[in-house]
């Protein structure tokens, strides 16, 4: 892919992420990720970090967010702000607000896990083998 065409897909993929189409985003920048040869491919792996995280935010995967998220600022904090002309400052801003949104979920979530009394799974290991029973209710259902 030549430097205007790089510079097209990457527009798209810009257009993508700022519609909030995080998954159709990962996959323009995914694509520009994988032409490149040299170091600037964190630059390009750690937008695909933010725009997977935000996909995660927005289906509740708050671990896969906080943890993509983390990643995202590990590799893009080695870029000075406005590398390719991408505001880093205020994109990891806006990234870390929504890392600590998910962190908060996370924490909100085990708290409740903890409350809810969920059965127990009972199980005789001497009667696995056993499927006496279920024969006789196959025969009853007509399966």
């Amino acid at each position: 892919m030549n430097e205007i065409e790089f510079k097209k897909h990457f527009s798209t993929a810009v257009n993508q992420f700022n519609r909030h189409h995080f998954f159709e985003c990962h996959d323009t920048l995914e694509d520009l990720w994988m032409e490149i040869r040299t170091s600037e491919r964190l630059f390009f792996q750690g937008l695909l970090h933010v725009a997977v995280g935000f996909y995660h935010f927005e289906n509740r995967n708050f671990k896969g967010c906080f943890s993509q998220l983390s990643k995202a600022k590990q590799k893009l904090s080695r870029f000075p702000d406005g590398y390719r002309g991408v505001g880093l400052t205020s994109l990891l801003t806006g990234a870390s607000r929504i890392k600590n949104l998910a962190a908060a979920q996370l924490q909100r979530a085990q708290a409740h896990s903890e409350l809810v009394p969920f059965p127990q799974l009972q199980w005789i290991p001497e009667r696995f083998f056993d499927t006496t029973a279920v024969q006789a209710n196959i025969k009853r259902i007509g399966a």
